[in-house]
């Protein structure tokens, strides 16, 4: 306990790997009666890899749009539209498989191969959104050649006490209204127990162009989450389950029934076919559904380390329904999708973190994944089975300015996909290679920090590039894919230099990434004409790839509470083998702003137990 007169003392130490001890002078104050509270939280380690942070605050500007829209905010990182409502991030001309996105620590498992199959996650869920740019297969795994996303809620709260809040968001744009609430608690009685409960509503009727209207562009969702943990003598554990459910229009244009009006679409200035404002979802639409379940435990062994296990189950399941209706009136009554999806995937990750020995701090992991995918109606990808297992570890070493960061990754792939063709229904595959990391860090005082960073990763080829054929309603496309395909491998290097003080910041970095066996999808001609419709073709073909590129952003103080910001992102992407840019890249893009923020002080008065007033600042 404090003694009567004096002030608390907050200060921040940093324990580097030796004893030490400080003594402690408290400031005095003449009316306050406190007593002394002492908090611990291990500091991590800064990351050689370049990294991007959107916290709450920024994360308020851009509350009730998508997730891709949200990470438009961060330079590098552009986004693949298919409409308003499908937004998939692109990180430095790179998306969807090669990106690994970590939602609450879950490896986003979905139907995420498709350009129109956007990540199926409420960003209500998020109290802040990173980056990390560049291969980063050894902690994450195979796939993340472009980098990871991580969407990470708020802790748990287990101080006595609840809060929450409730957003409200509209857009002129589709008369799109959004509702999202959350509540955090702690029982007080029970004060190793927590729990959070949140829930998200939106819907949106037919886009507006300048001049006409999108017919059945409209959306509809509803998603929610909770979360109860406990924590309790170097034991922690929490159970987390989230739910999304989205019902998304395609507009009607992109569906056209023979080669002339097909032909007619492309050729017209507006679409062929007109409409007013609805809030309707009609055909052609898609329904996305996702699942998630995770159990986590954390496990402190005294002076060694930290031993933590994860178990995930994720259920997802895509429908697919097309322009025309059922000619049996039967089925028509029941509506069923021309295709559906249904993924069901289980993993488990075991990480042990060990306390630094001889100036050497890391961890290492196992992590395994079965998965099993099943179609029905129409085909477009096979019935499928595919195992994962990986074991890595990595290593880091810091001085007074400069860090080290070491990694290494072995992972193994099986897939195991039925197919309807005749001539070979058995798709047997296994692939296996090794994933590394080096990077170092050099930060010459609190303000600078300059950091280099070089790794390899790998993809496996998905059962869509591999062995799809059919029309994929959602892109309007027919797409053939190409069972000789063969592994991804990046080799990728970035080098980032940051200035932040109080109010400027400076990032800039830039990144080679060069991919062999570059997978990309290419169109062909001539378009394919099914009982369905008339469609462009697309086929799955392989080059080597050169991406070289810019990433830079900054913001300074002008005047008062007024600031301005910038960003700006270049990529240069060759295909070696044809001595060509590679198509379905982002251009060069540049944005500039100002911004003017005021923070506002009030006072409360409150009785402290020794019956004296005293006045606290709180921050609005």
């Amino acid at each position: 306990m404090l003694a009567f007169g004096l002030r608390p003392l907050v200060q921040t130490v940093f324990i580097h790997n030796s004893d030490i001890r400080l003594d402690f002078l408290l400031p005095h104050h003449e009316y306050e009666l406190a007593a002394a509270t002492i908090k611990a939280a291990r500091t991590q380690p800064l990351a050689t890899q370049a990294q991007s942070t959107l916290s709450a605050q920024e994360l308020l500007q851009k509350r009730g749009e998508s997730l891709g829209d949200a990470l438009l905010q961060i330079s590098g990182v552009s986004a693949l539209q298919s409409g308003s409502n499908v937004v998939k991030p692109v990180i430095n001309g790179l998306h969807s498989q090669r990106i690994v996105i970590l939602n609450n620590g879950v490896r986003q498992e979905g139907q995420q191969w498709g350009q129109d199959h956007a990540p199926e996650i409420d960003p209500f869920t998020a109290d802040q959104l990173s980056v990390v740019k560049g291969a980063s297969g050894v902690r994450y795994g195979s796939d993340a050649i472009a980098g990871v996303i991580l969407v990470e809620p708020k802790p748990l709260r287990y101080d006595k006490g609840t809060d929450g809040e409730l957003t409200l968001a509209a857009f002129s744009n589709g008369r799109t209204g959004v509702v999202s609430g959350r509540i955090n608690a702690n029982l007080g009685f029970l004060p190793q127990f927590a729990w959070r409960l949140q829930g998200t509503l939106k819907r949106g009727g037919n886009l507006h162009t300048p001049d006409y209207y999108l017919k059945n562009t409209g959306i509809s969702e509803y998603n929610f989450s909770y979360q109860v943990g406990y924590k309790k003598d170097g034991y922690a554990s929490d159970l987390f389950y989230s739910q999304y459910n989205a019902d998304i229009g395609i507009f009607t244009g992109s569906h056209v029934g023979n080669l002339t009006d097909l032909q007619n679409a492309i050729a017209s200035l507006v679409p062929l076919v007109s409409a007013d404002f609805s809030y309707a979802i009609d055909r052609p639409r898609q329904r996305a559904e996702h699942e998630t379940i995770k159990w986590s435990n954390r496990f402190k062994i005294e002076h060694i380390g930290s031993l933590s296990l994860d178990i995930t189950r994720q259920f997802n399941r895509r429908s697919e329904y097309d322009a025309r209706r059922p000619y049996n009136d039967s089925l028509a009554q029941t509506d069923p999708p021309q295709l559906r999806f249904t993924l069901q995937t289980y993993t488990a990750d075991l990480v042990f973190e060990h306390r630094a020995f001889k100036k050497w701090a890391g961890s290492m992991g196992l992590s395994g994944m079965w998965q099993k995918n099943r179609y029905s109606g129409v085909y477009f990808i096979p019935n499928y089975t595919a195992y994962n297992g990986g074991i890595w570890a990595m290593e880091r070493r810091r001085w007074q300015k400069y860090e080290l960061e070491i990694g290494l990754r072995y992972d193994m792939r099986h897939l195991h996909a039925k197919t309807p063709n005749p001539t070979q229904t058995e798709q047997i595959r296994t692939w296996h290679n090794l994933s590394a990391n080096i990077g170092a860090s050099y930060r010459p005082n609190k303000q600078w920090r300059l950091s280099v960073n070089s790794g390899l990763a790998w993809r496996p080829p998905h059962v869509s590039e591999l062995l799809s054929k059919g029309v994929h309603h959602g892109a309007a496309s027919f797409e053939i894919g190409n069972p000789d395909l063969q592994p991804e491998h990046a080799y990728n290097t970035i080098a980032a230099l940051q200035y932040q003080n109080e109010q400027t910041q400076f990032n800039i970095s830039a990144f080679c990434n060069y991919i062999n066996n570059y997978t990309s999808i290419l169109p062909v001609l001539p378009p394919t004409l099914t009982i369905r419709g008339a469609f462009p073709t697309f086929r799955y073909d392989q080059t080597d790839a050169l991406l070289l590129g810019t990433d830079l952003s900054g913001s300074l103080p002008i005047y008062r509470q007024w600031s301005a910001w910038a960003k700006a992102a270049v990529l240069h992407p060759r295909d070696l083998k044809a001595n060509t840019l590679l198509p379905l890249m982002p251009p060069a893009r540049a944005e500039i702003g100002w911004q003017y923020a005021k923070r506002w002080k009030t006072t409360h008065a409150h009785t402290s137990k020794n019956g004296c007033d005293v006045g606290s600042p709180i921050a609005v």
